[in-house]
């Protein structure tokens, strides 16, 4: 008999790691768009594309020793963990659709009756 009175852990890393692979997946993209804006003008202005490079260059490096790049790391290096990271979210979500199933299934507290109905349905202890 499941017991899902007390806190799921599982929520908390799920939430932060969602939330990482968010972040990464926008600085990845910033830096991606940052790159295609090589003359340093934008519609914007100019400060722009100077706070996006100051924001998100480091990104390059990291992505570099993410993916195994090369001797020197490339705007490619960054693509390609922005893509990786492209499939480890749609992973975590394809995850998380199973799981809550799994935890209307097995614990009958119908989860994805809130996603579907806007209610949770929750068993009554008839103790009297």
């Amino acid at each position: 008999n499941f017991d899902s009175t007390h806190s799921d852990s599982f929520n908390t890393v799920y939430f932060t790691i969602f939330h990482l692979l968010l972040a990464w997946m926008l600085l990845t993209g910033l830096q991606m768009y940052v790159h295609g804006l090589e003359s340093g003008l934008s519609s914007i202005g100019k400060w722009w594309p100077a706070m996006l490079h100051l924001v998100t260059d480091w990104t390059i490096p990291v992505s570099a020793m993410m993916v195994g790049g090369g001797p020197t790391p490339t705007i490619m290096d960054v693509r390609i963990s922005h893509h990786i990271t492209m499939w480890l979210i749609i992973t975590w979500v394809v995850f998380h659709i199973y799981y809550q199933v799994w935890r209307t299934i097995f614990w009958k507290e119908a989860d994805i009756a809130i996603v579907i109905g806007g209610s949770k349905f929750v068993k009554e202890n008839k103790e009297a």
